[in-house]
């Protein structure tokens, strides 16, 4: 979930001209990914936390990585494809 304006959030409930229909509609994919976190975090504290914490730190190095390459790739320091 993005920290905007959104339609489905308090905020894009408040802000936008949307109806209300449609912020609505976005409550069950907010609950979805809400309870896949939960069940995550959860699992963490209960059980392997070393293998969870491995599992993040890789996932985090990746999503820096990634990043950096984009950075690089915008400012023209590498070539894409």
């Amino acid at each position: 979930m993005t920290i905007s304006a959104a339609p489905g959030s308090f905020e894009g409930y408040i802000y936008t001209n949307i109806p209300v229909r449609y912020h609505l509609l976005d409550i069950p994919e907010l609950i979805f990914y809400l309870s896949l976190f939960t069940a995550a975090v959860f699992g963490w504290y209960r059980t392997g936390r070393k293998l969870f914490t491995i599992i993040s730190v890789i996932t985090v190095l990746f999503i820096v990585l990634m990043s950096l390459l984009g950075v690089l790739a915008a400012a023209g320091i590498i070539e894409t494809p």
